[in-house]
């Protein structure tokens, strides 16, 4: 596959899709045992925080990718660089953490924000790339 011929609004949307799967994952359950699980929201504190800002991160990406002019201006492949790392720290966190059982909901929802924080970073980099 030739990475070189993506556009760059492809990788707008893809970061953006991926911002978007990551708040699926909240609903997911991120660990448990014994039959029962917690989601991302119920596990992580003021989980509705990290949902808010991988919408944000996910609105940013998608309108600069449709040319949606915003009513504030911010530079948007930043913006969406740090909205989406903030999720991904939270769940390398839980990866890493050694108790309880880890669930398929964390797995997406780390490889999602991981996905998400990369792009946005390469874009915020070199956005004409």
């Amino acid at each position: 596959m030739d990475l070189s011929s993506v556009t760059p609004q492809q990788k707008m949307l893809a970061a953006a899709a991926a911002n978007v799967v990551f708040i699926v994952s909240l609903f997911m359950d991120w660990v448990g045992g014994g039959g029962f699980g917690f989601s991302g929201l119920d596990v992580v504190p003021s989980g509705w925080i990290l949902l808010v800002m991988a919408a944000l991160a996910a609105a940013l990406l998608a309108a600069e990718a449709f040319d949606v002019e915003l009513p504030v201006r911010v530079p948007p492949f930043l913006a969406a660089f740090y909205l989406s790392s903030i999720p991904f720290w939270f769940a390398l966190a839980y990866l890493l953490e050694g108790g309880g059982g880890r669930r398929f909901g964390l797995i997406i929802g780390f490889l999602a924000s991981a996905a998400a924080t990369v792009v946005s970073g390469l874009l915020a980099r070199d956005p004409g790339r």
